[in-house]
């Protein structure tokens, strides 16, 4: 079985927070990893609110009964990271716009979402703004290999709560009539560390290009991948494993995005 090991790329997580986008303001300092997957805890030590701490670990990435994009199983090595515990709600996104002037989503009306849809996962952005955001706040978007890990964990996980369908689990196989729900309203659904909504509710651009897993060096060419499955996705293809891809400069009304973030040391 083939190897990878995989690290997080993008700017080091440093703490910084600003207020909703971070889910709380104030100042947060950096978390260490320590080896072994576990960390070191102690005054001055506390994850930034909102993320969850993913600790580094080797996994089987991928399945033999999905489609050619899911297959051959490889393993990875993922390094300790860093996740949003939920997706970015439109109240986060919307302290985003008004504290960069950036352009609101299209379906927003006057600037704003709905009232009531504060907590409701942002949608209608591409992935280019995902990624604004996501270094406005102070992180990045999670590599392909990162989700699927955290989703999933070290046995292979079908779903991120278990290998059986559960109802309860996801906001799933809603079909023409579903919507998006705000974020974490499936508890039962939460992923080995604690994640929620990583299956159904709306999909999540991630930092990467389609690759063959024969080649990852080798860019299908076909956008940006795209993972979790959203609310009108059936239960067979809202899996841990399952790749979507759209071009990056697309908008839909059913993919949001949660951010990532790397561990830095704590002086």
């Amino acid at each position: 079985m083939r190897q990878i090991i995989a690290s997080g790329g993008g700017a080091h997580y440093s703490g910084r927070a600003k207020g909703a986008a971070s889910g709380g303001g104030g100042k947060k300092q950096g978390y260490r990893g320590m080896g072994g997957g576990e960390v070191e805890e102690g005054v001055g030590r506390q994850l930034p609110e909102g993320m969850v701490l993913v600790p580094g670990g080797t996994f089987d990435m991928g399945r033999e009964g999905g489609d050619e994009f899911e297959r051959p199983i490889h393993q990875v090595t993922v390094a300790s990271f860093l996740l949003d515990r939920t997706e970015v709600t439109n109240l986060q996104y919307r302290e985003y716009v008004v504290a960069t002037g950036s352009l609101s989503p299209p379906h927003w009306l006057n600037g704003t979402y709905r009232a009531g849809e504060e907590q409701f996962p942002v949608v209608n952005i591409t992935w280019e703004e995902a990624r604004e955001y996501a270094k406005w706040a102070g992180k990045r978007l999670p590599s392909e290999v990162e989700w699927e890990y955290a989703a999933r964990g070290k046995d292979r996980r079908l779903y991120p709560w278990g290998d059986e369908r559960d109802s309860d689990g996801a906001n799933t196989d809603r079909g023409a009539d579903g919507l998006p729900m705000a974020v974490g309203s499936f508890p039962g659904g939460a992923s080995p560390v604690g994640l929620l909504d990583m299956c159904g509710n709306v999909w999540e651009w991630t930092a990467d290009d389609l690759t063959s897993y024969d080649n990852p060096a080798a860019s299908l060419g076909m956008g940006k991948v795209i993972r979790g499955g959203a609310y009108d996705v059936p239960r067979t293809r809202a899996l841990t494993t399952y790749r979507g891809v759209v071009p990056p400069a697309n908008r839909y009304d059913k993919t949001g995005f949660r951010c990532a973030g790397d561990l830095s040391p704590t002086p």
